[in-house]
């Protein structure tokens, strides 16, 4: 079957409580998988359980997303294509194995931070992966593409009641350092007084508890493989 294909088939199963009747008009999880939700706490219109949990919560992400199977069909795919992509090309040898590094890495970085993070782990991993990709991977530290100084305007505004220039007498418009999860602006703030601002990435948290769901879930049924 085609990549694509596989990931339809990969969502449909992940979609499928285990105990739903035809006629249930709510659902649990046991935390063995998620599927789509007809009732429960987390219906649209709900606040997103990462807002308010302080503890991870797989039960409470798999049914917050069983009321949302479009994203993680979407997000399926998408993983299983992109690294579908860099397989053939690994397979079939396409391009320089310098090209096909790179390539790796602009797949992880487009994946989103859970998938940076698994770059980051590979790239000391010298006896998984030949030393052109450990290179590469390399730059998935700190040397990833930075978010817009928007969102570092909207976030600053958000978490501390009060415009930037309020607070900062200078904040740059780019960060000094760019990572999976955060990012890090050299900012003076009133008084003459440097300091380092770290900001999370946008949408940060759902792209992360979607993620960990759905490989959760793809881990749980491996293990029942093997």
């Amino acid at each position: 079957p085609s990549p694509a294909a596989a990931a339809a088939a990969a969502a449909t199963g992940a979609l499928r409580w285990e105990g739903l009747s035809s006629t249930s008009t709510s659902t649990s999880t046991s935390g063995t998988g998620f599927g789509i939700g007809f009732g429960g706490r987390y219906g649209y219109g709900a606040t997103p359980p990462w807002e308010t949990a302080v503890v991870y919560d797989p039960a409470a992400f798999s049914e917050y997303f069983a009321w949302r199977p479009g994203k993680v069909v979407y997000r399926a795919a998408n993983i299983v294509l992109r690294l579908g992509d860099i397989g053939a090309r690994a397979y079939l040898k396409r391009g320089t194995i310098d090209e096909r590094a790179v390539c790796f890495r602009d797949a992880l970085t487009a994946l989103g931070p859970a998938f940076v993070k698994l770059g980051q782990v590979l790239s000391t991993r010298v006896d998984l992966l030949p030393p052109a990709y450990c290179k590469e991977l390399v730059n998935l530290q700190d040397n990833l593409p930075p978010a817009s100084r928007e969102h570092a305007t909207a976030m600053l505004k958000r978490e501390m009641r009060a415009p930037p220039e309020a607070l900062f007498e200078y904040i740059p418009d780019e960060p000094v350092a760019a990572a999976s999860l955060a990012q890090v602006y050299r900012a003076r703030v009133k008084g003459g007084l440097e300091v380092a601002v770290k900001l999370q990435r946008p949408g940060l948290a759902e792209s992360v508890a979607l993620d960990a769901t759905i490989l959760r879930w793809t881990a749980m049924n491996a293990r029942r493989l093997v």
